[in-house]
């Protein structure tokens, strides 16, 4: 089965959000518009 949840979010939305539910950045890639970055994020499932 699934042993991780994976995810991406932009800077301006909502990784506070997902960090409060259990989720840590793994990395961060930069977008547009300049200056935001586009979060990837993974929270374990067992």
């Amino acid at each position: 089965g699934c042993v991780s949840a994976v995810l991406y979010t932009i800077s301006f939305q909502a990784p506070g959000f997902y960090e409060r539910h259990g989720y840590r950045v793994l990395g961060t890639v930069p977008c547009l518009p300049p200056g935001t970055s586009r979060i990837f994020m993974t929270k374990p499932l067992s």
